[in-house]
């Protein structure tokens, strides 16, 4: 008599078929086995448990497709076996081997002695989670996540990160440590920094910020198409420059710029190019920046605008002064590297406050005007503004006053329109809330000027609290 061949099947997990002879699951390690015969073996699309052995009705294909299937929900299943350790680190380690062979060409850049550039903030309880990255590290682990179907948390891109780092090849350092002594220093040839507006704009990574519809484009766009800024300062632009416009389509952009030509002054053959979209820092802006940099050296200003766009949506609402800072830094480090200037356009807050100082305005932590040269607050009220704030290159800090001119500004007769508005009108007594609705000048700036004019004797005080007045009288009040 022939013995019948058997197929062994699963009873737990459904998993077959396994040769005769087999005593546990080879993959759940279960015992309780089921014996059927060869010439009717079953499929994972049928019952292998009815005691029916009628032929199967599936297909091949049905049975190969369903084969697949099976195959992927269990490797997704071993994908989510994140905590605790070390299943956590055999799970990482596996999404890290798929980031990496889906994105390991625009990471392997990323990757400095073997660490991922990328920062972490820290939460209640001593988590320590991965933020915004300007790398674009973070929001590649998450979307390879994505596409095999894993929800991960922030712990789990964390570890995928750590593991990815040992994955990828190693990059060594190019910026290594200049040391230099005192004489080194004092003995140094001095280097006056390239200028794009002489005294205001210098090269480096400035800050211009102000509430919305105040005209920091119409500013921007004076400076890039303009012969001379506020119609008085001459603008070099020789090496041509690059404006991304990420906040107006291409229609309002080219309004603007018919608005400009018509008024005049317009620098009809500068080199410059404009863009309305552009990709966010972590979805390899920045890289992208820099690529067309290296395809037009010599570049003398790009105008980012605004800051909120290309930091794109990672991490919004959790901005912190550490995530200010490295966002701003890789900006200000590709300024230093090509020598050119980069203005970004950024907002100030609803309410300046009590602060006397125009930069305490600037929405964000103190790491977006610390990390830049320069930084600058446009204040407007009517037709008038005033531009206030220091850099690095600039002798003294500055505040000019704006005349609206058409869709330009222009400086006003003078850099303090405060003092102005004295000079203009000798013997007038005004409340400080008075010089401010006279001169468009913010409160703050009003109160700090006032004080400065008081202390030079150019206004002389009078009253207390409310009943406090200023004013300027010629021949008692110098100037």
């Amino acid at each position: 008599m022939t013995e019948t061949a058997e197929v062994v099947w699963c009873r737990v997990c459904g998993s077959g078929a396994f040769q005769a002879g087999t005593a546990e699951c080879p993959r759940c390690g279960s015992a309780d086995l089921d014996r059927r015969s060869a010439e009717n073996p079953g499929c994972s699309l049928c019952d292998p448990f009815d005691g029916d052995d009628a032929p199967c009705p599936h297909s091949d294909e049905e049975r190969a497709e369903a084969e697949a299937e099976r195959k992927a929900a269990a490797e997704r299943e071993r994908f989510l076996e994140w905590s605790p350790p070390p299943g956590m680190r055999l799970s990482a380690l596996a999404l890290a081997r798929e980031v990496a062979a889906e994105h390991g060409e625009l990471l392997q850049a990323e990757v400095v002695n073997g660490r991922v550039r990328w920062w972490i903030r820290p939460r209640s309880g001593g988590i320590f989670t991965p933020q915004y990255a300007a790398s674009g590290v973070w929001g590649k682990v998450r979307q390879t996540a994505e596409r095999l179907g894993l929800t991960v948390s922030d712990r789990d891109v964390e570890a995928t990160i750590k593991e990815l780092a040992a994955l990828l090849p190693r990059r060594p350092v190019t910026a290594e440590p200049k040391f230099l002594t005192l004489s080194d220093l004092l003995a140094a040839e001095q280097t006056e920094p390239r200028w794009v507006v002489p005294g205001f704009l210098s090269e480096g990574l400035t800050l211009l910020a102000g509430r919305p519809k105040t005209g920091k484009s119409f500013l921007v766009l004076d400076l890039l198409t303009g012969e001379k800024l506020f119609s008085k300062l001459p603008v070099d632009l020789a090496g041509g420059a690059l404006y991304l416009a990420l906040e107006d389509t291409e229609r309002r952009l080219a309004n603007r710029l018919q608005l400009f030509a018509s008024q005049g002054g317009v620098a009809v053959d500068r080199p410059v190019e404009f863009v309305t979209a552009w990709s966010a820092a972590g979805d390899g802006g920045l890289d992208a920046l820099e690529n067309w940099l290296r395809e037009h050296p010599g570049t003398r200003l790009v105008v980012v605008d605004t800051l909120g766009k290309l930091r794109g949506h990672e991490g919004s609402g959790e901005y912190n002064y550490q995530a200010d800072v490295m966002m701003m830094d890789p900006l200000k480090q590709l300024a230093d590297r090509h020598h050119l200037a980069l203005v970004v356009v950024h907002h100030t807050r609803k309410s300046d406050g009590d602060s006397d100082d125009p930069l305490d305005a600037i929405s964000g932590t103190l790491g977006l005007a610390g990390t830049a040269d320069a930084a600058f607050v446009l204040t407007r009220k009517g037709d008038s503004a005033t531009l206030a704030g220091r850099g690095r290159d600039l002798a003294e800090d500055l505040e000019w006053g704006l005349k609206r001119d058409g869709v330009r500004w222009k400086l006003a007769a003078t850099g303090d329109p405060v003092r102005e508005l004295f000079r203009a009108n000798p013997g007038r007594q005004y409340s400080s809330s008075q010089v401010e609705a006279e001169t468009g000048v913010s409160k703050a700036t009003v109160n700090r000027r006032l004080e400065g004019l008081v202390a030079e004797t150019f206004v002389v005080k009078t009253g207390h609290g409310r009943a406090t007045r200023y004013l300027h009288w010629p021949g008692v009040s110098p100037g």
